[in-house]
């Protein structure tokens, strides 16, 4: 098994921990909601509005439980970023930059969808619903994440294209 330690992971990984840090700042989430108010759209029809956030208290009248539930979907959107751009530098060790672009942007699409998922279980226990608002839950939640995925993974991925050489900072080979 071959362990590769490069900077571009951790550029991409702290990327995501600052977007979902400001996410979950309650001071920043209301100024943007309050200057872009089309973006409070989905939070009114009851889906995430935005990325997870981490927070580290409750925001207003939101539960313990729904905190703890976005802090955790927010570790894993970071996680899923950390381990699949590590897996893109590991089997492409002078990835180019456009790759790692490319590879930012799916990577991150993929954890904002597992993450709504994570919030979407969470909202579920909450809420007593029937399957069809369940399942309509689900389609929307994906949608939503994807975008905002998509839109996260912009940022992030011009940021892990642009940082550190092609060259890992060191490879180790495990027998």
């Amino acid at each position: 098994m071959k362990i590769v330690r490069d900077s571009r992971v951790g550029s991409a990984a702290t990327t995501a921990l600052i977007l979902v840090l400001l996410a979950g700042n309650g001071w920043f989430l209301t100024t943007v909601m309050a200057r872009l108010g089309y973006l409070t759209l989905p939070a009114a029809l009851g889906l995430p509005a935005g990325l997870p956030g981490l927070r580290f208290w409750p925001l207003g009248e939101v539960g313990v439980l729904l905190t703890i539930g976005e802090s955790v979907a927010a570790l894993v959107f970071v996680a899923v970023i950390a381990a699949w751009i590590g897996g893109t530098v590991t089997r492409h060790v002078d990835a180019r930059p456009l790759r790692l672009f490319g590879s930012a942007v799916a990577a991150a699409i993929v954890a904002g969808v597992t993450a709504g998922a994570i919030r979407l279980v969470v909202t579920s226990f909450i809420q007593s619903t029937g399957p069809g608002v369940y399942l309509g839950y689900v389609a929307a939640v994906t949608v939503i994440t994807a975008i905002w995925g998509l839109l996260a993974g912009i940022l992030i991925g011009a940021v892990t294209a642009s940082v550190g050489s092609r060259r890992p900072i060191e490879v180790i080979d495990e027998a």
